[in-house]
């Protein structure tokens, strides 16, 4: 069964989505749509509605987000975050699993600290697959110690796709399968016991 996934995020991802969809085909995973938004931050897919729009438009199994970098841990961060995963369930049920923003020796490594560990405390509460990005983009980075080289989006990508694991979900027939045995078993108990 191939399963549709949804790839999400900020810059990175304009890089990272040339590399994740072959990775993930091995998976039985197809990229349905892709989409990267230079500059912006989970606050803005918020406000702009973009979980509820792109998830009711595309219907994805799976919805892989790499966001963070972008992002201000301010006091309404936590909200921010809950908000994100409140658009995205109720428009659909796709497995979440959201990539934190990445390593950077530059003077925004603190702030990226404490986006990834204010992530780290609340996305796996609501159900999300969060990962830490981190370990994944230590080497690579591009001149400006944000972004990367095309081989640093590749090893970041190798490692996120292997993270992915998707558990298969029941099809609507399974119930009524189900239903039919247990009706089967109870009429032959009840010629057994007759």
């Amino acid at each position: 069964m191939t399963y549709r996934i949804v790839l999400l995020g900020d810059s990175h991802m304009e890089a990272l989505a040339n590399a994740l969809p072959p990775l993930l085909a091995g998976q039985e995973l197809q990229v349905v749509y892709a989409e990267a938004n230079r500059g912006k931050s989970t606050a803005w897919y918020v406000a702009q509605d973009k979980f509820s729009e792109i998830v009711r438009q595309y219907q994805p199994d799976v919805l892989l987000i790499e966001l963070g970098t972008n992002d201000q841990p301010n006091a309404r961060y936590e909200a921010t975050l809950q908000a994100a995963v409140a658009q995205v369930r109720t428009t659909g049920s796709p497995e979440i699993f959201w990539f934190g923003p990445s390593f950077s020796a530059t003077s925004l490594q603190a702030r990226l600290r404490t986006v990834k560990d204010r992530q780290e405390a609340t996305l796996p509460a609501l159900g999300v697959h969060w990962f830490d990005s981190w370990p994944m983009t230590q080497h690579g980075h591009g001149p400006d110690g944000v972004h990367f080289t095309p081989a640093g989006y590749r090893a970041w990508a190798a490692d996120m796709a292997s993270q992915i694991a998707v558990v298969p979900r029941p099809t609507p027939v399974l119930p009524f399968v189900a239903l039919a045995l247990a009706v089967v078993g109870a009429v032959l108990l009840a010629r057994v016991f007759r």
